[in-house]
């Protein structure tokens, strides 16, 4: 007596299911571990990136590669989600065997038996390394270049020459005095603070520099809302497509209006300097430090 059984579906689904998990293999670095997180499988790039051998991985748990980055919380979503049935997906930092760091972007799909439980967890992954380290050095510049610019007291804006947008940031707002919610986010955002006396120096400056192969360096004169005037200097860089075309202006301003109080009262007080030793009754010589005259009164000129 005997029983038969048609399995053609079955090995053709095993087949469809090897036939992925070699390409997986060949393609990504890849682990797979039992329902109670075992190894039980690594393929070469696995091995190759950690640093560990095969008889070293087999048998452990991915505590071996452990960063110790990551909080508890971060695992226990990880382990929640996989052991629900539903598969994760996130960067994990690991440590290789000789103590660096490596980022990997994995999805872990747990596989489920014939009674619906996990009997398997497949890691797939790729070595985001490079991507990660690169993104937190621009993260760390942009904080340096904030740093920078908070303390001191410069303003930073984007113009998209082509689409007549300006992009102002936090500190851009506070040297106009402009509210942030209410900005334009045009190029009249700024034209519209613009001393009436310095308004068309400044746009042909601007302009110019739009037209022309120079980038941007002006001083003008702003009315905040609150009536102070004040002085700012500006400096940009344009950028250009390959027929030389302006697209983008990015530049810096900041507040020069004590600079410019300081350089007028010091013309001041020289001015009155110098009318008070052209009327004194006494003979008044300057020399350079090396005895040459550089300016003398009326009266020692007598």
């Amino acid at each position: 007596m005997a029983i038969i059984e048609d399995v053609t579906e079955r090995n053709a689904a095993m087949r469809e299911s090897n036939a992925l998990l070699d390409t997986i293999r060949s393609q990504f670095i890849m682990s797979i571990t039992d329902a109670a997180g075992s190894i039980i499988e690594v393929n070469d790039a696995f091995c190759g990136i950690s640093q560990f051998t095969r008889h070293e991985l087999m048998g452990s748990n991915h505590r071996i590669v452990n960063s110790k980055n990551h909080s508890p919380a971060f695992f226990e979503d990880m382990w929640s989600t996989i052991s629900s049935g539903l598969p994760w997906k996130g960067v994990i930092c690991n440590r290789a065997k000789d103590g660096t760091l490596y980022w990997v972007d994995s999805v872990i799909a747990p596989l489920l038996g014939s009674n619906g439980k996990v009997e398997r967890y497949v890691s797939i992954r790729r070595d985001v390394t490079e991507r990660v380290k690169q993104s937190r050095a621009i993260e760390a510049a942009n904080t340096r270049i904030t740093l920078a610019t908070d303390s001191g007291g410069i303003g930073i804006w984007d113009f998209d020459v082509t689409q007549g947008t300006l992009m102002w940031d936090d500190w851009m707002y506070r040297l106009y005095g402009a509210d942030k919610d209410a900005g334009v986010g045009t190029y009249d955002l700024w034209a519209r603070h613009l001393h009436p006396d310095d308004k068309a120096a400044a746009e042909q400056a601007v302009q110019s520099a739009i037209n022309g192969p120079e980038g941007l360096d002006i001083e003008f004169r702003i009315i905040r809302p609150d009536g102070r005037i004040c002085h700012l200097r500006g400096t940009a860089k344009v950028t250009r497509d390959r027929s030389g075309r302006a697209t983008r202006m990015v530049g810096a301003s900041w507040d020069v209006t004590k600079l410019r109080q300081l350089s007028a009262e010091l013309a001041e007080q020289h001015e009155l300097l110098q009318v008070t030793l052209q009327s004194i009754g006494d003979a008044v010589i300057t020399t350079d430090a090396q005895q040459r005259i550089t300016w003398l009164n009326p009266v020692a000129q007598r």
